[in-house]
């Protein structure tokens, strides 16, 4: 299919009532499944969680795998779009925003779980030049900043939340693609709400990802409208499976020559050397334009996108499950995100330090 796309987002628009979800999932073990995962995040926060600057102040191994486990379950069947697998993954983050303080729309609210919704309709067309309209929707929630004067700038950090679905009655439960970049984002979101930064940090699980980027082009387009000033954007898209560098480390691939001026590449380095990840700027070109960041990159937003750099045996298959993945590994990035993110939050203008 091509694709064509026909803006019709709505800032909070909610996508299906709370109680039509619940009433859907009560004949299966779906719902237990989400009710232990959201009753286990809050009781890790009550027992588990160090206090704002201790030293364990830092990604959980722990944490992350319970989020990819959870979004790349076969319950959530593939989080196709439009699928009651996507909503069901989309009220886990919503949920797990709500339950860290992530607040929607950038207004403090003790409002519906559907607020951290943004939706969005676009059409496709199929081969017999038939059109189809479809509808998504993106999870946006953020934590002001503390600075009166940084706190109107925005440092977006965003994973798309929508995989492949069902393909020939199997499903593609996208650990790697990306329940890996999601949770990031996630243990990313517990760090900063507990401790907020001078700039406001908006976290988006992006949806439409694998229908040509359409929840970043949204988001992107909506930016203007909702009076964001955007300083910089933060991608992470597959890094559950990565490449081996040097001594041994992850490498994971950072766009810089087209998109990211040296002095931020050389920040997002160096937090990569301190714990133990390769960071590589050689990003292939077929690559450049295949993940959120480039809708940002369009628009003249710097952007730093973590990810593979490229393809991988998994790579929208079967197998892209959660136990091929490595949680220590994880965490190492997850480390690497957090402290890019930040840094530019606190310190970091369009280039250069202040």
């Amino acid at each position: 299919m091509t694709l064509s796309l026909s803006r019709s987002w709505r800032l909070g628009e909610p996508v299906c009532g709370l109680f039509d979800f619940m009433k859907s999932l009560a004949s299966s073990n779906t719902l237990a499944l989400v009710l232990y995962a959201f009753i286990s995040v809050t009781a890790t926060q009550a027992v588990a969680q160090p206090q704002p600057g201790s030293d364990n102040d830092a990604p959980s191994a722990e944490n992350l795998m319970r989020h990819v486990y959870v979004l790349a379950d076969d319950s959530m069947r593939g989080r196709g779009t439009q699928s009651d697998g996507y909503d069901m993954a989309a009220r886990y983050v919503a949920e797990t925003f709500r339950q860290h303080g992530v607040i929607p729309e950038l207004v403090r609210s003790d409002s519906n779980i559907e607020r951290y919704f943004h939706q969005f309709g676009f059409e496709v067309e199929a081969s017999d030049g038939r059109r189809f309209p479809m509808e998504s929707y993106n999870v946006v929630g953020s934590v002001p900043g503390t600075n009166p004067e940084l706190s109107s700038e925005q440092v977006v950090v965003g994973a798309h939340l929508d995989h492949m679905g069902i393909v020939d009655g199997e499903i593609l439960n996208g650990a790697s693609d990306n329940a890996s970049g999601v949770a990031v984002m996630l243990e990313v979101a517990r760090l900063i709400s507990r401790s907020p930064p001078s700039r406001t940090v908006v976290f988006v699980a992006f949806g439409a990802e694998e229908w040509g980027l359409l929840g970043s082009i949204e988001f992107v387009e909506s930016i203007a409208d909702n009076k964001l000033n955007v300083v910089a954007h933060v991608n992470i898209d597959d890094v559950g499976h990565l490449r081996t560098g040097p001594i041994g480390r992850p490498l994971v691939a950072v766009l810089h020559e087209r998109s990211l001026c040296l002095e931020l590449y050389n920040l997002v380095r160096a937090h990569g050397d301190r714990h133990g990840v390769a960071i590589t700027d050689q990003y292939r070109d077929d690559v450049f334009t295949r993940s959120d960041h480039y809708s940002f990159y369009q628009a003249g937003i710097p952007v730093v996108d973590f990810g593979s750099g490229g393809e991988h045996e998994w790579l929208h298959t079967p197998q892209d499950d959660p136990e091929e993945m490595d949680g220590a590994q994880l965490q190492k990035v997850a480390t690497v995100v957090y402290e890019t993110v930040r840094t530019f939050s606190e310190e970091i203008d369009r280039c250069g330090s202040r």
